[in-house]
């Protein structure tokens, strides 16, 4: 339990045989533990370059990413780690939540819209309607709350619809955009839609609206 003199003994290891993975594997956490933040991006970098698989290069990049957001506040190093993942693999579930994480985190409501439409094909590609309606839902608030775009918003719900014509709350969004904008008649067809998919007392609220 001397976590000086096996940090010690290990990098000793590395100066002998600088290819040694066991050695790099048990001197990550005693650098985390030690906050030794620099040695930790170097060890990183050469595991990086040790990689000769996919899934090793992108776990070490996964690993540069967390740590460049996490010691250094370098969120740029962060995503750029993380769009080399997906030149990598481009379908990379991991790097795509750690990216859409940090591009929220940091306002840019732009690249976000580009990554979300990049996900939203995705799931289609695979046939995941889930994955698909949940994402087009996170669009469509994007378009509305940050992008000041409730037409756009408007569209990605009805897209939403598209696949399930029976989603209520898309329906009672694209309500909300529709008054929002003054258009009436279209407001009273999307509470028409709503109607049979509601519970009796809301659909009494609703008749009333």
């Amino acid at each position: 339990e001397d976590a000086e003199r096996a940090t010690a003994a290990y990098e000793h290891i590395l100066e002998e045989a600088p290819e040694d993975v066991e050695a790099i594997d048990a001197l990550e956490p005693l650098y985390e533990a030690d906050e030794r933040w620099d040695d930790l991006r170097s060890l990183l970098d050469r595991r990086l370059d040790l990689a000769t698989t996919t899934e090793a290069q992108i776990s070490a990049r996964v690993r540069l990413a967390r740590l460049a957001e996490k010691a250094f506040g370098r969120r740029d190093d962060a995503m750029s780690q993380l769009r080399e993942i997906l030149t990598i693999d481009p379908t990379n579930l991991e790097a795509m939540d750690e990216l859409e994480r940090l591009l929220e985190a940091e306002e840019d409501w732009d690249d976000l819209a580009n990554l979300l439409k990049r996900r939203v094909a995705d799931a289609a590609a695979v046939g995941d309607v889930g994955r698909q309606k949940a994402t087009l839902l996170r669009l469509a608030a994007l378009h509305e709350d940050h992008r000041d775009s409730p037409d756009e918003a408007a569209g990605v719900l009805a897209n939403v619809l598209t696949l399930d014509p029976e989603n209520a709350d898309a329906v009672r969004k694209l309500v909300s955009l529709h008054e929002t904008a003054g258009r009436w008649q279209d407001a009273v067809q999307g509470l028409e839609r709503l109607l049979p998919l509601l519970q009796p007392n809301e659909a009494v609220q609703t008749c009333h609206k």
